[in-house]
């Protein structure tokens, strides 16, 4: 019976071991370089408190759901190429949702308003960093904003009409 007990000891210590090794292990694949330094600093805390995790388990199960917690954990933090391609993303998306209805627009004015969206956009794919994305996308958001709806086509002529009138 002791033989058993010393055993799944054995085991356990064996499982914790091997989980912390596979920890180390996958952190060596990150770079530092690659990542912003609160991300590289999220990085090392995740594997941190995974071995804690590993460590202060107290059968191979819990072992198991802690290394994996933390693999996941290591996982969810973005590197810099990640966050800026969701940046990018995300400025595109905004472009796309500030375009409105061609129905709203002139043939023309629904042109210069596509064509602002795409150099926007071209831009956004271009930028080598965060801020020169949101630069480009501020820069494409007013560029499509300046374009005139078929309203405000309406209201300025009718402004116009008015004040050669009063002339």
């Amino acid at each position: 019976a002791m033989d058993a007990v010393k055993t799944l000891v054995e085991d356990l210590d064996t499982a914790k071991t091997s989980a912390s090794a596979d920890l180390e292990d996958s952190f060596e694949f990150y770079t530092e370089a690659n990542y912003a330094a609160n991300d590289w600093a999220s990085l090392k805390n995740a594997k941190r408190d995974g071995i804690f995790d590993i460590n202060k388990a107290s059968t191979i199960s819990e072992v198991n759901s802690a290394k994996t917690t933390a693999l996941a954990a290591m996982d969810a933090v973005q590197s810099l190429a990640q966050e800026l391609a969701t940046a990018k993303t995300n400025a595109k998306s905004e472009l796309t949702s500030a375009l409105g209805v061609s129905t709203d627009y002139s043939a023309a004015n629904w042109t210069a308003k596509t064509d602002a969206k795409s150099t926007g956009g071209s831009s956004i794919d271009s930028a080598a960093d965060i801020a020169a994305v949101n630069s480009a996308k501020t820069t494409a958001l007013n560029a499509m904003d300046a374009v005139k709806t078929l309203v405000e086509d309406l209201d300025t002529a009718k402004t116009s009409a008015s004040a050669d009138l009063e002339d």
